[in-house]
């Protein structure tokens, strides 16, 4: 069992390869990073393995709740705020791209299985006080961030944080905003190469 691609040996493929985590920022390194393992280290008949999370909010997903819009503001005040020191937004990969990515790669996925997510309220919390160190940091010296900006963003997370403190007291426990974590699992069909493997 190989556990860092590093250890491998030039040529070497495997019977499983097993991929956690993938770029979150570009579909196009998406694609490239599992074709070059694709090609790179699984053997014939092998099985590659592919584990993550999928975006935090599915557009897909149809209830929306006051718990879920809740969340659906805090993640856009969050995202707002790291926008004005240059820090994109992550946007993993949606577990259909990759089952039709890896099935353009000529691998047959044997399995294609998501695991809903939900959140609970100190999980939802946690990106407001995230949000709240990022607006900690604003400097009202530069001029695009002024001190009005900046009370208004900290105003936000005042007037969202009373929000979700209701929403504990009314008896809501967790928010589901459509986010997932999948595992695929694809064969590379065998074409009767007699090379020995192992696993990585």
């Amino acid at each position: 069992v190989v556990t860092s691609l590093g250890e491998v040996e030039q040529g070497n493929k495997f019977d499983t390869v097993i991929v956690n985590g993938l770029p979150v920022h570009n579909t196009e390194e998406v694609d490239l990073k599992l074709e070059h393992l694709v090609e790179t280290y699984l053997k014939p008949g092998g099985i590659m393995y592919v584990f993550g999370e999928g975006p935090l909010i599915n557009v897909e997903h149809n209830e929306n709740g006051p718990g879920e819009q809740v969340f659906d503001e805090i993640l856009g005040l969050l995202n707002s705020v790291k926008s004005l020191f240059g820090v994109h937004p992550e946007k993993p990969p949606t577990a259909s791209f990759l089952h039709r990515t890896i099935s353009r790669l000529g691998l047959n996925v044997v399995t294609s299985t998501t695991f809903p997510t939900p959140y609970t309220f100190d999980d939802v919390t946690s990106y407001l006080e995230e949000a709240v160190e990022w607006i900690d940091e604003m400097d009202t010296t530069q001029q695009r961030v002024s001190q009005e900006m900046k009370r208004s963003y900290y105003q936000l997370c005042s007037d969202l944080l009373y929000r979700v403190e209701d929403l504990k007291e009314e008896g809501y426990e967790e928010v589901y905003t459509g986010g997932y974590e999948y595992m695929i699992a694809a064969q590379l069909p065998n074409n009767n190469s007699d090379d020995d493997g192992g696993e990585e």
